[in-house]
């Protein structure tokens, strides 16, 4: 039963994993996030919101360089649009950047979140111990899966980030995986164990 949950791609995954390993654990499932442009409901507030603020940002540029206003004007105007170019287009291209680079596996004893590119990290969960468990799921049934509680985003700017994109948040998640109500299912039948 457990080989059906097993997602193999071309083995490059399951070569790259087999090191970190521990005695007689089993590849369970191993998968990647959806790629290309990853919508969530949150975006509907969102979108609005940041192509209000670019909007503005520019709008202030182009005043205060018409008008000739000292260069702390200019500076800080320059800023907010920056960050509102982020928040229209950048964290879009960010986020896909990101989860190009990103690959799940589920063994018989944990979930592992690894990241290639520039900034490479390997994220080991025991399955035994998770504090917390939620499932995240589309109407086309991919999903999200986070490991613990969400954060909140007073005092933790990490938490902040992540309302804007998803591969910036500190909770550990599988992001966008395809079938993420069986992946969710193999994870919690494991739980128990």
């Amino acid at each position: 039963m457990t080989q059906a949950w097993t997602r193999r791609s071309s083995g490059s995954m399951e070569r790259k994993v087999a090191p970190q390993l521990l005695a007689g654990e089993r590849i369970l499932w191993q998968g990647a996030p959806i790629q290309g442009l990853m919508l969530r409901p949150l975006d509907l507030a969102l979108i609005p919101f940041s192509l209000f603020w670019a909007g503005m940002a520019l709008f202030w540029n182009i005043k205060t360089w018409d008008a000739a206003i000292g260069s702390v004007s200019r500076l800080g105007g320059l800023v907010m649009l920056i960050v509102g170019v982020y928040a229209v287009i950048g964290r879009f291209l960010l986020d896909g950047y990101m989860r190009r680079h990103l690959s799940y596996v589920v063994t018989d004893r944990r979930a592992i979140i690894a990241r290639t590119g520039p900034w490479p990290t390997r994220l080991s969960l025991d399955l035994a111990r998770l504090p917390h468990l939620e499932l995240k799921e589309m109407p086309d049934g991919t999903g999200t899966i986070l490991f613990g509680a969400p954060r909140p985003v007073r005092g933790n700017h990490a938490a902040g980030l992540g309302v804007w994109q998803p591969t910036l948040d500190p909770t550990p998640q599988f992001i966008g995986i395809p079938d993420a109500d069986a992946v969710f299912a193999l994870i919690q039948s494991r739980t128990g164990d």
